[in-house]
């Protein structure tokens, strides 16, 4: 099985578990490991778009590719790629937001404790096509992976409040964000303070030395 890692997972750790996989637990798995930059196209391709992983993900799905290892932390807040992802069927792993905080070594230790746990889903038969699997950021083999794929109505749903084309095809324009109206003060109703004098003092001896300024 074809296994990829993207550009946000160190590239040392794709020759890592290129070496590992000669060894004979990995052999045993039958795992291919490569790297997104293998399949990343270059300017000059006709597929190429800056700052896309659209481009590579199709041509790693045309190639056999079935898993996808990301260390997007914000992978889940890019519809199209999340849409990509499902379409091509990719089994997807992916760390926690605080993941990208650590260091080089931290990120490739958790990566290296939790492999067992993600080897044993990627060979499960329940791993169904399109499914996300968030990596626990804990060194704890009790918290290692959780379910997290997204419903087809919830991505488009994301993908239309993302962006909506404009002036043809191929253009797209970021929605605007909604701003918050500003609140309305109430308009406070006129109170007639003699009138209150004359309720709280319950018509005593301040009413009446009030009645009698007025007749004056």
């Amino acid at each position: 099985m074809k296994i990829a890692f993207d550009e946000n997972i160190p590239v040392q750790m794709v020759r890592v578990f290129q070496v590992l996989s000669r060894g004979r637990r990995f052999k045993n798995e039958s795992f291919e490991f490569v790297s997104a930059k293998d399949y990343a196209p270059k300017p000059t391709d006709p597929d190429y778009a800056r700052k896309n992983d659209v481009p590579w993900l199709t041509r790693f799905a045309k190639d056999g590719g079935k898993v996808v290892v990301s260390g997007d932390v914000m992978m889940m807040d890019t519809p199209a790629e999340m849409e990509a992802l499902r379409q091509h069927g990719f089994r997807v792993f992916l760390f926690e937001r605080k993941w990208a905080e650590w260091d080089y070594f931290q990120k490739v230790s958790l990566l290296m404790f939790h492999w067992p746990a993600i080897a044993k889903k990627i060979k499960s038969r329940s791993l169904r096509a399109g499914q996300f699997w968030r990596i626990a950021n804990s060194f704890r083999s009790d918290k290692g992976l959780y379910d997290v794929t997204p419903g087809v109505k919830r991505i488009q749903k994301t993908n239309s409040r993302a962006a909506t084309p404009v002036g043809g095809a191929g253009k797209v324009e970021v929605a605007p964000r909604l701003q918050a109206r500003p609140l309305r003060r109430r308009k406070l109703a006129t109170v007639d303070q003699r009138q209150d004098s004359l309720d709280l003092t319950g018509g005593g001896a301040r009413a009446s030395v009030r009645a009698s300024k007025d007749e004056k």
